[in-house]
């Protein structure tokens, strides 16, 4: 239980820096919040907590939407999917600088996937120092 409670820590604290960087949302098109690097363990506890909370939240919107009130939208998960599309954006772009390559490569759907899982760049890169992960 304790290292849940450490992952989800994880994956809040990035959330709050992601949109603690923008300030008011004129920096994300500046490219602040795409700077730098993030370490694959980070990428990958963020990633996957976020899936695991998307699924529960559709499992709720799924009872309470759609088969008690028949609507067919799940809003918990469409406020939640809108929540993390700049701090997901951000954490995919910043992992591919941690492998050196140039944040549009999250454009190719199978290849990114690949690039992922790749190990980062040892020492600093173009992009910035090597990324401290999971304490």
């Amino acid at each position: 239980m304790e290292k849940v409670k450490g992952w989800f820590k994880v994956w809040l604290c990035y959330i709050t820096e992601t949109y603690g960087a923008l300030r008011g949302g004129s920096e994300a098109l500046k490219g602040g919040v795409f700077n730098g690097r993030i370490g694959i363990r980070r990428f990958w506890t963020y990633s996957l907590v976020a899936f695991a909370i998307s699924v529960v939240l559709y499992a709720i919107d799924f009872v309470i939407f759609i088969k008690v009130l028949s609507v067919p939208f799940t809003p918990l998960t469409a406020v939640f999917g809108l929540a993390l599309l700049i701090p997901s954006f951000s954490a995919s772009i910043r992992r591919m600088h941690d492998i050196g390559k140039v944040g549009w490569w999250i454009l190719a759907p199978l290849y990114n996937i690949y690039l992922w899982i790749q190990k980062g760049n040892e020492g600093e890169n173009q992009y910035g120092a090597v990324p401290t992960d999971i304490a």
